[in-house]
């Protein structure tokens, strides 16, 4: 309808709609009640979808009343978590004020439960309509194409033709497609004799009278050079040649295709005519005689056929890859990162470095992993028309993210980071160590820009590990849902999103997630060097724990709060389905700007200085006691700078 009429919904039902984006309830009746949008009736899942619905939903049906009824579906959506099936039951024999009352709300009754939330939305008049077979052929018949006449058919199949045409300089279509003219039996019976390689070199001629292949010339053990005598200076010809030439010690036969049409001694007519059956010849002789060429080459300019050429065209991939690997080893054996990395190899304390890193992201993850979780929905919380935030600040979304989910459900997704927190801590430690080392000065020292610079490696290196760790980890925390079965566990994830989009599904948001780790890494590196450079002893120049923790932890938290809008366009990218929503990194910052504002850049900035800043501080607490070096029995490392 048109218009709509006015009803909104209660305090108390908003409080419901945001506790059903939790994924424990299925069903939720909505009724309308002293001009207000008001909760009848619930009911929380117990099995699958088919059976909570037909268990369900008959027992809250009245026959001759109206009512909405929201079912939750068991998919879940990117966008928006679980998805949700609307139902809007108008009976027919109901009042008929009732029942445009009830058509003129459904409108904003969407609105105020969220659009992106209700996928599927079915209209329903009687009792028999409300069962999960009615549910699903009404699906089915979405699905299904709709009746066409013949004529719609006809034309459907040409639109199809057009849409999918592949158009290309070579590409060759029943309509605009070269002539075909037959073999001349003498030619079959050269190009026999050249497939048994008696004979090296075959030319072909058009007769354009007869319009047929017919053979030229046939010969054996035939040079470049000698073909340029056997060719007329006014006339087209196609060659198949065998040629026989040594490349690396080694003896080669590569088989050419020629097609040579002299520019100015020849008609149009021939050099279109020769130009038009080229392809037709080649499939003849591929597909037919089973000789297929490793090379096709068009010459106008015969004088330039020779030995050097053809040696060239044979082989210029594997000119080119061995001039490419010689270059490659060359600059690589005079490169700092090789030096750095033999003696990294050959550096005892590299296992230590290893295993520290992975205590000190393992104890990090553990300790600060439920503000992230908080930090993650609320950066992944955006501003809709007409509708309140589901969470209002950190305190309230940490409340409902503890009620839906409980001590478990405040740890959701963090298996992963468990898991891969120690080769992520591991590649950005002795990453930015190696960086340091290769952009020394002949003196020994680090300018800052150079500091910057290894930073900057050092965020590069570890985007392999963390892009997948971040990915899989946030489409954990946005599951919210207090049943592990009825949400996919992070192995589940990783298996369907290589499934759909390959090794490249995992790295989803990989162009975020390198600008924030970088630009990160620039600030933290640099500024941990400094801070910690401060807390030097005299003498000894050894920094006391306490001062690398606290370093550790400043560096951190500046870094982490001017990074935080990068982590929030990065949020995004990994959560939503940002094909349809976000085109890329800088139109999701503009649509972010343009619809909520600047502060939204910032949103979950003091949970992120919260999670980071402890995370880096244990990091250099742990890397200055040698936890690793004192259970291998080794000299401690000390702080990471």
């Amino acid at each position: 309808m048109s218009h709509q009429s006015g009803i909104t919904a209660n305090d108390a039902l908003r409080e419901k709609f945001a506790e059903m984006k939790d994924g424990h309830i299925r069903v939720v009746v909505v009724v309308i009640e002293n001009e207000s949008l008001v909760a009848k009736g619930e009911h929380n899942a117990e099995r699958t979808f088919n059976e909570d619905f037909d268990k369900m939903i008959p027992p809250l049906i009245h026959k001759h009343r109206p009512a909405y009824y929201f079912v939750r579906l068991d998919t879940i959506s990117e966008i928006s978590g679980h998805n949700w099936l609307l139902i809007v039951y108008i009976p027919d024999d109901a009042k008929v004020r009732e029942r445009m009352l009830y058509a003129s709300t459904v409108a904003t009754l969407k609105r105020e439960f969220g659009l992106t939330y209700i996928t599927q939305e079915i209209r329903a008049s009687s009792a028999h309509e409300m069962t999960s077979h009615s549910f699903h052929q009404h699906v089915r018949s979405r699905a299904a194409s709709p009746p066409r006449t013949m004529r719609e058919e006809e034309m459907l199949e040409i639109k199809q033709r057009e849409v999918t045409a592949d158009i290309s300089v070579d590409s060759r279509h029943q309509t605009l497609q070269g002539l075909t003219f037959p073999l001349d039996e003498n030619v079959v019976e050269a190009l026999h004799l050249f497939k048994k390689e008696n004979v090296d070199y075959v030319q072909l001629e058009i007769d354009h009278e007869q319009e047929r292949i017919l053979l030229a010339h046939s010969e054996s053990h035939v040079t470049p050079e000698h073909i340029q005598k056997c060719l007329p200076n006014n006339a087209g010809r196609y060659h198949i040649y065998r040629f026989k030439h040594n490349f690396h010690e080694q003896t080669l036969n590569s088989l050419f295709f020629l097609y040579s049409v002299p520019g100015h001694g020849s008609k149009i007519k021939q050099r279109m005519l020769y130009a038009s059956c080229k392809e037709s010849v080649i499939d003849t002789i591929e597909k037919k005689m089973g000789i297929f060429f490793d090379r096709k080459v068009c010459y106008y300019l015969l004088d330039r056929l020779h030995n050097f050429v053809l040696c060239f065209y044979s082989n210029y991939f594997a000119i080119f890859a061995q001039n490419f690997k010689a270059h490659i080893r060359k600059e690589v054996s005079n490169s700092y990162l090789l030096i750095y990395w033999k003696r990294l190899l050959a550096d005892p304390q590299l296992l230590p470095r290893i295993i520290n890193g992975g205590i000190a992201g393992i104890v990090g993850v553990i300790c600060v992993f439920p503000l992230d979780l908080v930090k993650t929905r609320m950066q992944n919380q955006s501003k809709m028309v007409g509708q309140p935030p589901l969470y209002k600040n950190i305190f309230d979304c940490a409340v409902k993210t503890f009620r839906s989910g409980g001590f478990r459900g405040m740890y959701s997704g963090s298996a992963v980071n468990i898991l891969l927190i120690t080769p992520e801590k591991a590649i950005k430690l002795v990453a930015n160590d190696g960086f340091r080392y290769a952009l020394k000065t002949k003196d020994g020292s680090l300018p800052m820009h150079r500091q910057i610079l290894a930073g900057a490696g050092a965020g590069t290196c570890q985007i392999v590990v963390t892009t997948p760790m971040e990915l899989l980890k946030i489409q954990r925390q946005m599951a919210k849902s207090k049943d592990s079965t009825l949400s996919p566990n992070a192995r589940q994830l990783a298996i369907q999103l290589y499934r759909e989009k390959g090794i490249l599904g995992l790295y989803k948001g990989v162009g975020a997630t390198f600008t924030r780790d970088v630009i990160f890494s620039m600030m933290y590196f640099p500024l941990f060097a400094y801070f910690n450079d401060k807390g030097k002893t005299p003498g000894n120049n050894q920094v006391p724990f306490y001062h690398s923790f606290g370093s550790g932890i400043v560096a951190g938290a500046i870094s982490a709060f001017l990074a935080t809008p990068f982590d929030v366009v990065k949020t995004r990218l990994q959560t939503l389905e940002y094909k349809h929503r976000y085109s890329g990194i800088i139109d999701c910052a503009t649509k972010i700007m343009k619809e909520e504002g600047s502060s939204a850049f910032f949103k979950g900035s003091l949970l992120r200085v919260m999670v980071i800043a402890p995370l880096f501080g244990i990091a250099q607490m742990v890397y200055y006691l040698g936890i690793a070096e004192a259970m291998m029995g080794l000299k401690p490392l000390g702080s990471v700078s």
